[in-house]
Order: structure tokens, then C-alpha cells, then sequence
């Protein structure tokens, strides 16, 4: 069947419209092959962006109420598109998604993360609850999942999950043309400037990167932090106390800004901060901003866990530190910010590395495959 008969819905309870990996790379290179696709979504309105269908959802008004009606109702919207394939992206949905089966499509699900590994630092859970959970998790997983074709975000996914019959590995790669055209375009920073581009939470580094600046500042040199990304409204006032209490200057919390103006504004920093805690689902797991700031030819200070450290050791672009001790922190910062032109090596060749092993066009291929395998096996077992 022609792609361009080929109606493709994705799906989500949570994320927003212009999603990174959702509408950003999956989506965009979907319409680019000639697939018809549809994105139900939290959103204000109805519209078309880059010739996607965007069919809005009211946004929820809690947790509970986003994982029981808005997913209910991402799930009857997207079943009235009609489409012959359905890609959700939130264990919330899949409960619901037997409206989708019953029509007979194709129905795919994209593991961004490792539920039962992250239930185990989630703040909102009782401490005491959190392995009966985690526990839970994985038997629904199990259930639900068993025959739904997934597609996993990590490789590390699939350790666990070798009972699923259908899958492919679809790494969160950067679209590296899109980023090196906001590099380009954000122009040069007046002072040395460090960022950070993704949620915001302490297990990511926040109070730590707060004590590495301080320390930084204390030893009289002036640097700037630009925090770039969603931030709970309790965690900035206890980052703003935080600061305060450190005499920490010039900090900005610039908050959520869409994928390109938070590429455009990133590319202004010296130096992209990755610091994330060695909690299991970070261990396991690649940040997707180390491979944006390889884009960006910036160059990189990153918690030295043993998958990070295989990718910085192997392209030199940037500096391994231990992510619990602010001082090591504080160091990396210093050295680049003092050897300039070791700063620049490094960026440039994270920026070569990154277009040659960590582009996003390779991923897509694999995706658009993975469709058609799908596609081709569901024909045949009509044949």
C-alpha cells in the first residue's frame, strides 16, 4: 500500500505538542516519507504544523485526571481518525487503547522510559511503596505489552524484555542540520556562560550545579547559568532559597521553551552541563542533551557513569566528574573556562561526532522500516 494512503495517529497523555522525539523527529520524518499523520495531544487548538494534523485534548488538570479521563480521551479521538496505525506514547494508554485493536489496527507502543526502574525515585510515591510498585509495573508491563510491537528509546530496554515478539531500537538522537541552524543563529555570548537544557529536578543536578557555581563565584570569577526546561513550581522556589542562601549570581530559570528556541538559546552557552545522580533509570540510559550539545559544539561536562563515559572518552569533547560532589563540578568548569582553546577542540569534535554517529536521520530510517515490516506482516497474514 502506498505511504500516502497510509493514515498514522500518535498518540499522548503527557508530553507537549511539539515534543522533541514525538512531533520534532518521529513525526516529521513520517510525513516526510509520505505517511498521512495525525498527533492527539494536550493543546489549545486544532491545527496543522509541518502538514502534521494536531487534534487537541484538554490538558489535564492533575495526575490522577490526566492517567484516567484525558487518556480515556486521547484514545476515542484518535479511534474516530480511522487510522492504520496507532503509536502511543504513555503507559497510561495502553489500558484503553482496545477501541484501536478492535479496528483492526496496528497498534505501537514507544518506551521513552524504564517505568519500573524510575517508580523507584519518584518523589509523589511513599518511599516504603515504591518496589511494591515498581514490582506492579513490570506485571502490567508484561500484560499489556506482550503483543504490542514496542519501539524502545534505550537498548537497554530490551534487557528485561526479551518476551516482547516485535520491537526496534529508536535512539533519541538530535536532528543535527535543525540544531546546527539554531547554533548558528543564536549568535555570541557577552561572558562565559554555562547551560543546562532539560527538566529540572535534583536527581538532574540541580542543587548541585547551585554549590558548583557558588564555588566557582566564590573564587572570584563571574559566570552565568542559563536552566533551560520545565521546573515544578515548589523545586524553583527552593532553587531561588537555594541560590540566596549560596550567594549564587546570575542565574536565569528561563523554564520550558519549545525544542528550537531551546537549541537557539542553549547555543549560547560555553558549556552544556549533564550531571545527572546514579540512579538506575540514569545509569542505563543516555541523556539526550549530551548528543544536543555535541550538535551545538559545545562542550560537555557529564557525570562519569560507565555508559557516558564510553562516548566522552572515545570523542574527547568533554569532561567526566563525579555528579555528587559540586567541587568536581566546579573544577571542570574552571579548566574550561581557563583553556579556551581546549574548550573549542572539545566542542568541535563532540559537534563532528554527533553528525557522523549520533544523528537523528539514521534513527528515522529504522523507524520507517520498522512501519513497513509491520505493515508488510499484517498484509501477509490477510493473504
Amino acid at each position: 500500500m502506498p505511504r500516502d494512503k497510509i493514515k498514522v495517529v500518535h498518540l499522548t497523555s503527557v508530553h507537549s505538542p511539539f515534543d522533541s522525539r514525538i512531533f520534532q523527529k518521529e513525526c516529521q520524518s513520517l510525513a516526510s516519507a509520505g505517511f498521512d499523520v495525525a498527533l492527539v495531544v494536550p493543546h489549545g487548538k486544532r491545527e496543522v504544523v509541518e502538514g502534521i494534523k494536531i487534534i487537541p485534548v484538554e490538558p489535564a488538570s492533575g495526575r490522577f485526571h490526566r492517567m484516567t479521563t484525558t487518556a480515556r480521551r486521547v484514545v476515542r479521538l484518535a479511534a474516530r481518525q480511522r487510522a492504520g496505525i496507532y503509536h502511543l506514547h504513555d503507559p497510561e494508554l495502553l489500558p484503553w487503547c482496545g477501541a484501536l485493536k478492535r479496528q483492526g489496527a496496528i497498534v505501537v507502543f514507544d518506551m521513552h522510559e524504564d517505568l519500573p526502574h524510575q517508580i523507584i525515585n519518584k518523589v509523589w510515591l511513599p518511599r516504603a511503596f515504591r518496589p511494591v510498585v515498581s514490582r506492579l509495573v513490570k506485571m502490567y508491563e508484561r500484560i499489556l505489552l506482550e503483543n504490542v510491537p514496542t519501539v524502545f528509546a534505550e537498548k537497554s530496554y530490551t534487557v528485561s524484555r526479551r518476551w516482547i515478539k516485535e520491537s526496534v531500537d529508536i535512539l533519541n538522537f538530535p536532528k543535527t542540520d535543525l540544531i546546527d541552524q539554531m547554533s548558528n543563529e543564536s549568535g555570541t555570548p557577552a561572558g562565559f556562560k554555562v547551560g543546562y537544557l532539560g527538566t529540572v529536578t535534583p536527581e538532574r543536578g540541580s542543587f548541585r550545579i547551585l554549590e558548583a557555581l557558588s564555588k566557582v563565584q566564590g573564587g572570584g570569577r563571574e559566570i552565568e547559568f542559563d536552566c533551560i526546561g520545565t521546573i515544578p513550581p515548589g523545586h524553583l522556589r527552593e532553587l531561588n532559597d537555594r541560590a540566596d542562601e549560596l550567594g549564587v549570581r546570575g542565574v536565569d530559570y528561563v523554564g520550558y521553551l519549545a525544542p528550537t528556541d531551546g537549541w537557539a538559546r542553549m547555543a549560547q552557552s560555553d558549556v552544556g552541563l549533564a550531571v545527572l545522580e546514579p540512579i538506575p533509570n540514569y545509569l542505563e540510559s543516555y541523556p539526550t542533551k549530551i548528543f544536543e550539545y555535541m550538535s551545538m559544539g559545545i562542550p560537555s561536562i557529564v557525570s562519569d557513569f560507565p555508559l557516558y563515559r564510553e562516548i566522552i572518552e572515545k570523542f574527547q569533547c568533554g569532561i567526566l566528574v563525579d555528579p555528587l560532589d559540586a567541587g568536581s563540578i566546579a573544577e571542570a568548569i574552571i579548566r574550561l573556562m581557563d583553556n579556551p582553546d581546549e574548550a573549542a577542540e572539545m566542542g568541535a569534535r563532540g559537534k563532528e561526532a554527533a553528525r557522523s554517529h549520533f544523528s537523528w536521520e539514521s534513527e528515522q530510517e529504522k523507524l520507517i522500516e520498522f512501519y513497513s515490516r509491520l505493515l508488510s506482516s499484517k498484509g501477509n497474514s490477510r493473504d
